[in-house]
């Protein structure tokens, strides 16, 4: 439309809403517990509860908003 490529990512999952994991949406989108700490850590994050919301592609594609406090 605007003459921007813009890859398909698929359906996203919302995988943590307001600090709680969504462990059907983490099942269904494929990836784990461990994956997900995994994930978090990486962005300095100790845990679900610093997160305000994250979803991921099914090509593991993130979005995260942490939460005001952690961020800081």
């Amino acid at each position: 439309y605007l003459g921007i490529d813009v890859p398909d990512e698929g359906y996203r999952y919302l995988i943590i809403n307001d600090g709680r994991v969504l462990s059907d949406n983490l099942r269904i989108a494929g990836f784990n517990e461990a994956w997900l700490l995994r994930q978090l850590r990486r962005r300095e994050l100790s845990g679900p509860k610093d997160v305000y919301m994250m979803s991921v592609s099914r090509n593991g594609r993130i979005e995260l908003f942490a939460r005001e406090e952690a961020a800081r």
